[in-house]
């Protein structure tokens, strides 16, 4: 849990409600939640993933990947 950001300004944050982890993209005013499918990675409706490994959170889509470290 905490503030993830990509080299430049933009903030992605990520909480927890109980058992569940929620992202919040940078620009957005609402969190999505993500669904487990590994220990360390998550799934949002199939369309995006997201990794957590230490220190950085990397979020993969169609478009692409973008990789935020996680600030301290």
């Amino acid at each position: 849990m905490g503030w993830y950001q990509p080299h430049t300004a933009a903030k992605a944050t990520v909480t927890r409600d109980g058992q569940t982890l929620y992202l919040q993209p940078p620009g957005t005013d609402a969190a999505v939640p993500l669904e487990a499918t590994a220990e360390n990675k998550f799934q949002i409706e199939g369309a995006v993933t997201v990794t957590f490994e230490t220190g950085k959170m990397t979020v993969k889509r169609r478009g692409g990947e973008r990789v935020f470290a996680k600030e301290e």
